[in-house]
């Protein structure tokens, strides 16, 4: 499941006690769904270190499920980061800025420009 592979990256990229508190993950009707939730009290390496580790499980999903997936942040203070299908609601929010989109076929499409 992606989201050990996740949990054990994020644990190591961060240095977080408890990365389990940090990551939620669902299956929806439109295909896997993963949020790490950046506290904002640690180091910015964190939070890049989260999206990077989006980026790899995004990948990684649209290979198996055959469906094109989105890396997005929130426009939070402290922006959460979150993998989806391109189809799912969420790629409709208004603040929500897409990063990067990954297809079937593995290639990966750098989105406009973010303040993160």
């Amino acid at each position: 499941m992606p989201l050990q592979r996740a949990l054990n990256a994020v644990e190591t990229a961060t240095d977080a006690d408890d990365p389990g508190d940090s990551v939620t993950e669902r299956h929806t009707s439109f295909g896997y769904w993963w949020r790490y939730t950046y506290s904002g009290d640690g180091p910015d390496t964190n939070l890049v270190g989260a999206i990077k580790i989006a980026a790899f499980v995004a990948e990684q999903e649209a290979r198996k499920d055959g469906k094109t997936y989105l890396v997005a942040t929130s426009s939070e203070r402290w922006p959460d980061v979150y993998v989806f299908p391109h189809d799912h609601p969420d790629a409709r929010r208004l603040d929500l800025t897409p990063m990067y989109t990954f297809t079937p076929s593995g290639e990966c499409i750098r989105r406009g420009s973010t303040c993160h």
